[in-house]
């Protein structure tokens, strides 16, 4: 749409760089997560995150990883 009208074309090619993961709450993984969260008095919620994280990868390859963010 921003080209529209100007008589110019853009051409766009999608190429993912990353695959989507998802790390059930009840894994091990983010047990192991909440366990070490509760031990220094910190509440943690689960959330989905944006994705393009270095994680994504490691998952890819098997390595169950979650992100941690404030």
């Amino acid at each position: 749409k921003a080209v529209e009208g100007t008589g110019a074309r853009v051409e766009t090619k999608v190429a993912p760089q990353y695959k989507c993961f998802l790390i059930p709450e009840e894994s091990q993984t983010i047990q192991l997560v909440k366990e070490v969260f509760d031990s220094m008095g910190i509440q943690m919620k689960v959330e989905r995150g944006g994705g393009g994280m270095d994680i994504n990868r490691f998952n890819e390859y098997g390595m169950s990883c979650v992100g941690l963010a404030t």
